[in-house]
């Protein structure tokens, strides 16, 4: 995942960008959707060990047609050297971005980025980056808690709450299907209006319609509480994404996809202590509106993490490559 929106990042137009990358983001979901449904239809007819040869197969093919047709990043070409084989390849890619593009003959090509030569971990506390750094960790943490909490435990809850098991299992529809709309929506807005203000304004919605989920007049109506729940998914899923192409936005090339793993391997701590807190509160019998109620303390810590990147990005403005990154946040 984080190989694919840094690559999708960088051969993406800038005005459409953000937009590119949460819908290569989809993929990652749909593509779980799809796997759950082949699983379903495989177990039956092949038995289970179907499931993994299948499973087996489909990354050896992409594996394959990746490596004859997946363009390198060219960036990263021109980091590895100057020669002229390095410059062919680069000619091949860009000839196939826009075949229309007229090349000098002898054009040589270069970056304005330097490579990175030490460990890539400790390069994101480099050169003004450790605080954006910490908090891309505090908010993917925070959202992903939030977003399994709610997968996991939120059929249960509704169910709980006296209604059918059908019922229960179109609100976890809903709360996904929430969340794709959000994300095909999320990127092109945030294509237009910039991260901080977008995802500020996402996560405080967020805050209220996790709480409203399970408010005592909202839950009397089906048709409110799949509001509710529709909107939560679209913010706190669909802003996921997001906060991954944030990522992708403000690290540099060199550190892209270092910089979007590390975000996404500690925001996935969150998807684990998520499901388990959930667990915990309700085996203390807490009720619906304080269980929702606690749904909602993530997306207010996430909502503080964009706002004080917002501030920490101002602040690095002047400093070795914080004007590149403030740039492409706002």
């Amino acid at each position: 995942m984080p190989n694919a929106m840094a690559l999708a990042g960088e051969y993406s137009p800038r005005r459409m960008r953000v937009t590119l990358m949460m819908i290569v983001s989809c993929g990652f979901t749909l593509g779980g959707v799809v796997g759950g449904l082949i699983t379903a239809a495989l177990i039956p007819a092949f038995g289970w060990r179907a499931v993994f040869f299948v499973g087996g197969a489909i990354p050896l093919v992409l594996g394959v047609l990746m490596w004859l047709a997946l363009p390198e990043s060219i960036q990263f070409l021109l980091f590895r050297g100057r020669g002229e084989h390095i410059q062919a390849r680069v000619r091949r890619n860009l000839s196939r971005v826009a075949p229309t593009l007229a090349l000098p003959a002898g054009v040589q090509f270069t970056t304005a980025e330097t490579r990175s030569r030490g460990v890539p971990f400790v390069e994101l506390f480099k050169e003004g980056r450790a605080r954006v750094t910490v908090l891309l960790w505090v908010v993917n943490f925070a959202n992903l808690l939030a977003m399994y909490f709610l997968s996991n435990w939120l059929p249960t809850v509704i169910r709980d709450a006296g209604y059918s098991t059908q019922t229960a299992v179109f609100a976890g529809t809903a709360l996904w299907g929430g969340g794709v709309i959000g994300t095909l929506l999320l990127g092109r807005i945030i294509d237009r209006a910039g991260f901080t203000r977008v995802l500020a304004t996402t996560f405080l919605i967020a805050i209220v319609s996790t709480a409203a989920i399970g408010n005592p007049a909202v839950m009397v109506s089906v048709a409110a509480m799949f509001v509710a729940i529709f909107v939560t998914g679209f913010t706190i899923i669909g802003g996921q994404p997001a906060l991954n192409a944030l990522a992708a936005t403000y690290y540099p090339t060199s550190l892209r996809s270092t910089g979007i793993g590390w975000s996404l391997g500690v925001g996935r701590i969150g998807s684990v202590v998520g499901p388990v807190l959930g667990g915990a509160l309700l085996h203390l019998q807490w009720s619906s509106s304080s269980l929702f109620l606690a749904a909602a303390a993530p997306a207010c810590v996430s909502l503080a993490g964009i706002v004080a990147i917002h501030r920490a990005n101002s602040a690095a403005k002047g400093t070795m490559g914080g004007e590149r990154a403030a740039a492409q946040m706002e």
